[in-house]
């Protein structure tokens, strides 16, 4: 077991909670709220995970006397009622399936107003799978990105979405169900609406020698965040996240889903 991925299994449980305390925690809120996916909230979600690039703007069939903002508009309206259409399922692999098949029927559907650029609407792979979180966060899911990618399959092979297969079922072949139901039972205690799959996110991320190593984000060596949380929250509160992380990080070392670095 490496330094790195045991750093980033004692933090994934601090950084979840401190993200639900924060952002995620209000943009769940407002998913719930709104009953569905809108256009408004696919615009705040990728801009919060820094995926607006990823919305294209091109969209000339639009006629001239569009603007830029209306044509964001546009595709994500079209994005928002895609995934109003889907069930999202709770198994990983199938989710990841409808994840795919959603970005290539988008991509279909923008790629007249496209011409070249297909490729900018293909790589909303990544987006995807966040605004499915938001959308659907219960079910056995992760999400995918970089950063995460490079954790578990290195760089991949193909383009975005032959990737996001790579990376789904290098997942599930080392034991992505096993360590989710550990971590359901670890974070059970705090009586708190934690998701496994979002930790599992986060040690992910920070498993990433890029992310890891470079981003003040994560500061792994002391682990800030966790002894921020501990501040702020009553000593009865702070000890009992504190042992259900101790049982989250042995979940994450016992069944390694991050490659070694």
């Amino acid at each position: 077991m490496t330094d790195r991925r045991t750093n980033a299994a004692k933090w994934a449980l601090h950084a979840h909670y401190s993200r639900m305390l924060g952002k995620d925690g209000q943009l769940m809120a407002q998913r719930q709220q709104a009953g569905t996916m809108t256009a408004d909230l696919v615009g705040e979600i990728a801009k919060e995970y820094d995926v607006t690039r990823s919305i294209p703007v091109v969209c000339p069939q639009w006629g001239p006397q569009s603007n830029e903002a209306e044509w964001v508009d546009r595709h994500r309206a079209l994005i928002a009622a895609a995934i109003n259409d889907t069930a999202w399922d709770s198994d990983i692999a199938t989710r990841a399936g409808q994840c795919r098949t959603l970005v290539q029927s988008l991509a279909d559907a923008m790629a007249p107003s496209l011409k070249k650029d297909r490729k900018t609407t293909v790589s909303f792979a990544s987006g995807l799978t966040k605004l499915s979180w938001f959308d659907a966060p219960d079910g056995r899911w992760t999400l995918f990105d970089k950063y995460a990618r490079r954790a578990v399959i290195g760089s991949g092979t193909g383009d975005a979405l032959d990737k996001m297969k790579q990376f789904y079922k290098a997942l599930e072949e080392r034991g992505f169900n096993d360590v989710f139901d550990a971590i359901s039972q670890a974070i059970a205690p705090l009586n708190v609406p934690l998701h496994p799959g979002k930790i599992i996110d986060h040690y992910l991320m920070a498993c990433c020698p890029d992310k890891g190593e470079t981003s003040n984000d994560f500061n792994l060596g002391n682990q800030a965040t966790g002894e921020l949380l501990d501040r702020y929250l009553i000593p009865e509160a702070a000890a009992l996240l504190n042992t259900c992380a101790r049982k989250v990080e042995q979940a994450l070392i016992d069944t390694p889903l991050a490659k070694a670095a």
